[in-house]
């Protein structure tokens, strides 16, 4: 390695200095990580939460729809569903309308968890905006749903046909 890349690594590594996609990935990283270390005595991994959250505000979905909204594909899915269901908290039941539907809801236990991982939520907030004031919060959020808008429209374009 030459002197000229080992700077050029160090100053990449500068969180200054380091390319805004990598920041984003480190910092979503290592707050999944630090959700992932406080839910451990619940024994519930960040996914398994997210899973119980869409539950609770879509209700009863099939597993296809839950892997949609969750923009995950269903077979990977399947083992989280799963492992929530011998834990009681989520419940399968058939589709009143169409009985080869599998719905997948919420279960009581599964609230009751819920409403305990709120005071981790709150942690891992209280960490990340740590040193911001409510406006730069605000702000943050408003330029991170503008990204978001803006690669929404590259998810949506569609090349022209030749």
């Amino acid at each position: 390695m030459t002197e000229h890349n080992s700077v050029f690594d160090e100053e990449c590594m500068n969180p200054i200095n380091m390319p805004l996609h990598v920041l984003f990935h480190q910092v979503i990283h290592m707050q999944m990580q630090y959700m992932s270390r406080l839910m451990q005595p619940m024994d519930m991994k960040p996914g398994q939460a997210a899973i119980l959250f869409v539950l609770l505000k879509k209700g009863a979905v099939s597993q296809r729809e839950l892997a949609d909204i969750m923009q995950i594909k269903p077979p990977s899915i399947t083992a989280a569903l799963q492992k929530l269901e011998k834990r009681g908290l989520i419940e399968r039941k058939l589709d009143e309308k169409d009985q080869r539907v599998l719905r997948i809801q919420i279960s009581e236990k599964g609230r009751e968890c819920l409403m305990s991982m709120k005071s981790i939520e709150n942690i891992v907030k209280t960490q990340l905006y740590k040193g911001m004031s409510q406006e730069e919060v605000l702000l943050f959020r408003r330029l991170m749903i503008q990204m978001r808008e803006n690669m929404l429209e590259v998810e949506r374009f569609e090349p022209p046909k030749d």
